[in-house]
Parts: structure tokens; sequence; C-alpha cells
């Protein structure tokens, strides 16, 4: 079974702009005005995060011989990731906008099948992405979102016994996520971010070998993540 140790992720950061006002006429003597920029949500931004997945697999399926067998084998664990997006304001206190993710580790998961002795499904969730639509409200300096898109996953299913390997496949699936999240200003261009998302990858019939034995998966997981970005 393919594993991807998850990787230090580095991000470029950009040096914050400050736009400065000077009040009215002044001599060498006169006191000078200074207005901070205020902040925008507007705009683009690119950031990494941590992300800790926990995931619902539910692999039902038979052998040549007739015998049915269901296992359970969803697990969890840790994926780095980073991700960018783009804000437009709608109003003083609405944005929407659009925001994409790369995530890379391991997730792991094993559970015997039932109906068959010394046969276990292992499996592991190597890489997922996202591309979603946001909405939020900004109060203060705090913008509270919701979000939904089209997520996919890269993913390894195999058939273990005690004494080794015994047959694995590799495969993609695409399937739908909602999420809610709460974007904090820092300081200067830097946003903090806690992002949660539910993603179901439906049910594949992913899993056929030379025994005759077949099977489908229904894949389910929920993120949680912590992140930081710069906007520019």
């Amino acid at each position: 079974m393919r594993m991807v140790g998850l990787p230090a992720v580095a991000m470029l950061g950009w040096g914050a702009l400050f736009g400065t006002a000077i009040a009215g006429s002044y001599t060498p003597n006169d006191p000078v005005a200074v207005d901070a920029q205020p902040f925008s949500w507007a705009g683009a931004y690119l950031g990494a995060h941590i992300d800790g997945q926990f995931s619902n697999i539910e692999v039902d399926g038979a052998t040549d011989g007739g015998t049915v067998f269901s296992s359970r084998p969803g697990g969890g664990g840790v994926f780095g990731g980073i991700y960018a997006g783009y804000n437009w304001e709608r109003t003083p206190n609405t944005i929407v906008g659009i925001d994409v993710e790369y995530n890379w580790g391991s997730v792991d998961g094993s559970d015997a099948l039932s109906g068959i002795a010394d046969r276990f499904f292992n499996t592991s969730i190597n890489e997922t992405a996202a591309i979603r639509g946001r909405i939020g409200r900004v109060v203060n300096n705090s913008l509270f979102y919701v979000s939904a898109g089209v997520a996919a996953l890269n993913y390894d299913l195999d058939v273990h016994r005690a004494s080794g390997f015994i047959y694995g496949e590799t495969h993609n699936r695409i399937g739908w996520t909602l999420g809610v999240g709460f974007e904090q200003k820092l300081s200067g261009k830097w946003v903090g971010r806690v992002d949660y998302r539910y993603s179901d990858f439906g049910e594949g019939n992913d899993y056929s070998d030379s025994f005759g034995t077949t099977a489908a998966s229904k894949i389910k997981t929920n993120d949680l993540r912590f992140g930081i970005a710069s906007s520019f």
C-alpha cells in the first residue's frame, strides 16, 4: 500500500503595504495625522494549513463462491496542505469568493472482513483536493463563512491476511463537499483560519481481484483545518 509521509509545507509571504494620509496643509512644526489603511477582505490570498481528517469507509462485497462480507476500514490521520482563493466584496459586510485547496499525507484504516476468516481490508487516503464557493459575513476583523463545492481524493484499497499482502488497487473519486469556517485578521496582510469540511464521495465498485472477489465502497470524510494565509 502506497504511503506518502506528511511533508513540511513552506509558504511564501508578501510584505504588508500600509497607506498613510496627511491631513491638511502644514509647516515643518505642524503635527502629521497618519491613518492606517483599513483591512479589506477583497482580493487574492495564498496560505498553508494542517488538516486532521477522519474517514468513514464502508466496504461490502462477495467472493466467487457466494460468501458475502463487509468491512469498515475507516481511520484518522493528518495532512499538510496549501490553499488559495479570491474574494469579492458585495457589500461592506458581505463577501463571496472561490477557494481551491490541495492536501497530501496519509489517513489509514483497517478492519476485518466479516464472514471470511483471516482477511482484512486496509485503506489509505493519500491526497485530497477541493474547489469551493464561499459566502461570508464580516464582523469587525473577523469573517464567518459557509462553503460548498466539489472534492476529489486518491486512495488505496488493499486486502491482507495475517501472513501478508494479497491484492490492492488505487483509485480516484469525485464527490461533493460542504463546510463552515472562521477567519481572523492577525497583522498586516496575515489572516488565520479555522475550517471544517464534510465530503461525500458516494459509492464505487472499486475492488476486483483474480480470485473472483468483488467489493464496493462508500467513502465520507470529515476535515478540520488550521491555516494561515497572506492576502495580496
